[in-house]
């Protein structure tokens, strides 16, 4: 997120991107996925592509410039309740509502479709969206209305809901996985070399 700031002191970028974000004709925010242009990505950054599928994977590794480019992925998905604890596969919810306020909203649902959450009715809002009283209100009269059970959201929004929302709401956690094993040791490698200079 910090990648367009200029006047934060660095000592490397890690950009990520992904499948949006390297097609042909990308726009810029808030019409596209861009909120800088490629030009700004250095021959020193670390790029890290997140793929949904092996198919964008392909794409992602073909049009992979540099050496500091890596191959990543979404992993281990799991449920946690309103206090970030771990939820108990018996309490997966039944008919929820899924509410976002992210930029790719369908990769998240299609995520809640992979664990076997079928959603009665997805509520999107803009990304980094703050949830107001007004919110809280229409996203309790929609799951009244659709006789929902709980509240799925992303990690990101469980954290910005109404403490009386975040009661009836679970969220899907997921972890970014690099697949080269070496990610980990070339950024360590970056930033010691930053700190002696």
């Amino acid at each position: 997120d910090g990648f367009q700031c200029r006047g934060i002191m660095k000592s490397l970028d890690i950009v990520t991107l992904g499948p949006s974000a390297v097609e042909d004709g990308a726009g810029y925010l808030p019409w596209g996925p861009l909120r800088e242009g490629m030009s700004a990505i250095g021959p020193d950054d670390f790029i890290v592509y997140v793929a949904r599928s092996e198919a964008e994977r392909r794409v992602m590794a073909a049009g992979a410039r540099g050496e500091n480019v890596y191959l990543a992925r979404y992993v281990d998905p799991v449920m946690i309740d309103g206090c970030g604890e771990p939820v108990d596969a018996g309490m997966m919810p039944r008919k929820p509502a899924v509410v976002s306020g992210i930029a790719r909203p369908e990769g998240f649902e299609t995520t809640c479709e992979d664990m076997g959450i079928r959603a009665a009715v997805r509520i999107r809002y803009d990304d980094h969206h703050w949830y107001g009283d007004a919110d809280m209100r229409m996203i309790e009269r929609e799951m009244e209305k659709r006789g929902c059970d709980r509240l799925v959201t992303t990690e990101k929004d469980l954290w910005r809901l109404p403490r009386t929302l975040r009661e009836r709401a679970q969220a899907v956690r997921i972890s970014l996985r690099v697949d080269d094993a070496s990610f980990m040791d070339a950024v360590a490698g970056r930033v010691e070399r930053a700190a002696r200079r």
